[in-house]
């Protein structure tokens, strides 16, 4: 049996989603309360599957993973040590992703 993946939120990536929320809670108050549930849903699956996301093609060892039903991509990559997805960066699909800062680098 496969071991289990631990996902840890880095604290800019946690920032991600506070500015998407408060971004979303004026133009879209449903979608912004339940963001953060939908995100951790969704990456759930990474516990078991930690390379399902697209490589990024920009960054060595980043993935990228589309949150479905939303214009976000969640930037991971698996840290060196344990079995571990590092959550690096929540982008709006449409920034630009060659950007280091994008991601926080």
């Amino acid at each position: 049996m496969r071991a289990k993946h631990r996902i840890e939120w880095l604290d800019p990536a946690k920032e991600d989603v506070f500015v998407i929320v408060d971004f979303l809670i004026d133009k879209a108050p449903l979608v912004a309360l339940g963001f953060q549930d939908v995100l951790e849903k969704q990456l759930d699956v990474l516990e078991d599957w930690p390379r399902l996301g697209q490589e990024n093609k920009y960054f060595p060892d980043v993935f990228d993973f589309k949150i479905k039903g939303l214009p976000y991509v969640v930037a991971y990559r698996l840290a060196p040590t344990g079995h571990i997805v590092e959550i690096l960066a929540v982008v709006h699909e449409r920034q630009n992703r060659a950007d280091p800062k994008s991601y926080h680098f």
